[in-house]
C-alpha cells in the first residue's frame, strides 16, 4: 500500500556539531576492531549513523564526551539491526534477553563486561567506561535508569513482535518513549550540556513532561520516516501507524500516517508550552536544559529525515516546516491517548 508522508512541522531550529560529524571514521573503526561489526562497509555505515545521531541531537557534545556516545549509539543501532534480520527463534529471543540484562549490568557497574563473549556487549562495555567518566553522578543515575527502561521495552517488543501483535493506542507513548530510549536520551542531554539538575527540578512534573513530549514528538517523526526502511526489509513494525490501525474504527493507511502527524504535533505544542513555563518559573539551568531538549528534538527529525539509514533514491523525503504553528492536517480520526491528556493537564495545575 502507497501513502504519502506529510511535511514535519519543527518549530525549533537544528544545531549540527561539525566536529562530531567527523567522529564517523573512529567509530567505525572501533565496531570493526572490537568485532561488534566486522564488516567495514557495514560498520562505516554504523560509525556515520552514530556521528550524525549525537552531531544533530546532542550538539553540545564535544571531546572524549561526544565519542563515547557516537560509539555506544552506533553499538545500539548495530546490535538492533542484527535482530531485526534474525527469524524469531527461541534461540534469538534468549539472545535479545540476554543482551537486555547485560546492558542494564554493564551500565550499572561501567568497567565490567570487557571479557564478555558477546562482542556488541564488549563494544558497549568500552563506551559506557569512557562515557562515566564524563558524567556527574546525578546525570549518570538517570542514564543508568534509562538503559534499564529501554532494555526492559526491548523485551516487551520482542514478545509483540513474536507474537504479531501490537499494545492498545492507550498504552503506546510510554512504550514507545521507552523503546526508543528516551530517558537515556534526556539524561545524555544534560551530560553534553554539563548540567546537573537538583533533583526537585529534574523530578519535577513539568519537566519530566518536558523530557518525554520534546522526545516522544521527535520519536513519531522517526516512525514516520523508518517506516519505508522497515518496510521494504520486511520488518515487524510497533509504531503507532499499525497501532492506529488496529484501534477501533476505520482508518485507511493514509488516514492513520496523517493520524500520527497530527498527534505529533499536538505533542510538540505541548513541549513549547512546558518550555515556556519552565523558562519563567524554573532556574537558569532548568531552562537551558529545556532548550537543549528542544534541540534534541529537532535535531532526531533532523537525522531521521537526513541519515542514510532511512533514506533511499525512490523514497521522497517531506519537507520540515519551521514556523511557529503546525500546518493544517486533516481532522483527526480517533481517540486521543490519555498520555496526551495527562500532560495537557500537568499544564492546568501547573505542574503540582
Amino acid at each position: 500500500m502507497t501513502y504519502k508522508l506529510p511535511a514535519l512541522w519543527t518549530p525549533i531550529d537544528t544545531l549540527v556539531n561539525d566536529d562530531s560529524l567527523k567522529l564517523a571514521g573512529p567509530v567505525a573503526d572501533f565496531l570493526t576492531r572490537t568485532g561488534a561489526c566486522p564488516a567495514p562497509d557495514t560498520a562505516a555505515g554504523f560509525g556515520a549513523t552514530g556521528a550524525q545521531l549525537v552531531a544533530y541531537a546532542i550538539p553540545t557534545a564535544t571531546g572524549a564526551c561526544a565519542h563515547a556516545m557516537a560509539r555506544a549509539v552506533a553499538v545500539g543501532f548495530a546490535i538492533d539491526d542484527e535482530e531485526d534480520h534474525c527469524a524469531d527463534t527461541e534461540q534469538s529471543l534468549h539472545r535479545v534477553i540476554h543482551r537486555a540484562a547485560r546492558f542494564t549490568a554493564v551500565a550499572d557497574a561501567p568497567g565490567t563486561g570487557h571479557d564478555d563473549p558477546d562482542p556488541g556487549i564488549r563494544a558497549w562495555a568500552s563506551s559506557v567506561q569512557d562515557l562515566h567518566t564524563c558524567a556527574p553522578p546525578g546525570p549518570w543515575q538517570r542514564a543508568q535508569d534509562g538503559i534499564r527502561a529501554y532494555a526492559l521495552a526491548c523485551i516487551h517488543e520482542a514478545s509483540l513482535r513474536r507474537t504479531a501483535s501490537h499494545l492498545p493506542l492507550d498504552q503506546y507513548l510510554p512504550f514507545r518513549y521507552a523503546l526508543a530510549s528516551g530517558r537515556w536520551m534526556a539524561a545524555l542531554v544534560e551530560i553534553a550540556g554539563g548540567l546537573d539538575l537538583p533533583a526537585t527540578e529534574i523530578n519535577s512534573p513539568l519537566v519530566r513532561a518536558a523530557q518525554q513530549t520534546a522526545l516522544t514528538a521527535a520519536f513519531l517523526d522517526n516512525e514516520l520516516l523508518s517506516r519505508g526502511k522497515e518496510e521494504e526489509r520486511g520488518e515487524y513494525d510497533s509504531g503507532l501507524i499499525p497501532v492506529l490501525l488496529d484501534d477501533p474504527g476505520t482508518r485507511t493507511l493514509q488516514e492513520a500516517v496523517e493520524d500520527t502527524a497530527t498527534l505529533r504535533d499536538r505533542i510538540m505544542d505541548l513541549h513549547l508550552r512546558f518550555a515556556a513555563a519552565i523558562r519563567t518559573h524554573g532556574s537558569p539551568m532548568a531552562g537551558d536544559y529545556v532548550e537543549a531538549l528542544g534541540r534534541a528534538s529537532a535535531g532526531i527529525t533532523a537525522f531521521s529525515r537526513d541519515t542514510l539509514r532511512y533514506t533511499s533514491p525512490h523514497r521522497l523525503k517531506p519537507p520540515i516546516i519551521s514556523g511557529p504553528t503546525p500546518p493544517p492536517r486533516p481532522p483527526y480520526q480517533g481517540s486521543v491517548p490519555s498520555q496526551i491528556d495527562h500532560w495537557a493537564q500537568l499544564l492546568t495545575i501547573g505542574g503540582h
